[in-house]
């Protein structure tokens, strides 16, 4: 039996939901969530190999998949940490100002150019302070991964949104250049988790679209993970059950190496 454990925010939800669907091609593994929403998320700490909240109002602390406050993450083969996306977004301060040599072009309100080797400087340090802390890396048992969260769907360019978006509306709103970023962003994230001991599964191709975005077929109908109730319309950053089939897919042929009903090793 090969036992993971999924770490994350309210985006842990259409991953479980597309599990309950497909969970039964895959008899010989078993998954549990271990999530909080919003805030919560985000905060949940590792101590040694337990994760969770700890200290005091820990067990007030809503939490989606497991009934205690800490999970014992010594009892999985893996732990795959739902990680965030748009994290090329933190280039945007400079691309406001500047092209990058050789990735992104020069334009009218933006003639001053950067040299390549800047632009590989910029994604380096954008890379180191997108790693998990030393604590996450070189692990052997269990394994850690990081599956990516999905990007928002395709309304997002457009959409009236608070200042929190800004940087990645004004990307979004640029897809070619979004794209060139974000390949030479992931490339390098990919290796440096590498070398960490660390597998990056990024986002199931199949579910973005030219411009970069989720495809909105994909966010239409997802719920919420505290109560189950349908987000409402105009929630475009989580993605629905069919989603979750096609990254949970991914995931388990990625762990473990086959597709679903192949026989285990022996």
């Amino acid at each position: 039996m090969t036992r993971i454990v999924l770490l994350g925010t309210s985006h842990v939800a259409a991953l479980w939901q597309g599990w309950g669907r497909i969970g039964g091609d895959w008899p010989d593994v078993e998954v549990r969530a271990f999530a909080a929403h919003g805030q919560y998320g985000t905060s949940a700490r590792l101590r040694g190999r337990t994760y969770g909240f700890f200290g005091k109002g820990a067990a007030k602390i809503p939490v989606f998949g497991h009934d205690a406050p800490e999970i014992d993450l010594t009892e999985f083969d893996h732990v795959v940490r739902v990680g965030r996306s748009f994290a090329e977004a933190g280039a945007v301060p400079l691309l406001r100002g500047f092209a990058i040599d050789g990735l992104t072009p020069r334009q009218e309100d933006r003639p001053a150019l950067m040299s390549a080797a800047a632009g590989a400087a910029m994604l380096h340090a954008l890379v180191a302070g997108a790693l998990p802390p030393e604590e996450w890396r070189d692990w052997t048992a269990p394994k850690v991964s990081i599956l990516q969260a999905p990007y928002p769907d395709s309304r997002f360019a457009t959409a009236t949104l608070g200042p929190r978006y800004a940087d990645r509306q004004w990307l979004a709103r640029r897809p070619e250049e979004m794209l060139a970023l974000r390949r030479a962003y992931l490339s390098r994230f990919a290796a440096e988790l590498a070398r960490a001991r660390i597998t990056f599964i990024p986002q199931p191709a199949e579910t973005i679209g030219e411009d970069g975005l989720s495809l909105m077929r994909y966010s239409t109908g997802s719920t919420r993970m505290a109560d189950g109730d349908t987000h409402q319309t105009g929630d475009l950053l989580h993605m629905n059950a069919d989603y979750g089939v096609l990254a949970m897919t991914r995931l388990i042929e990625t762990l473990t190496g086959r597709t679903a009903r192949a026989p285990a090793a022996t």
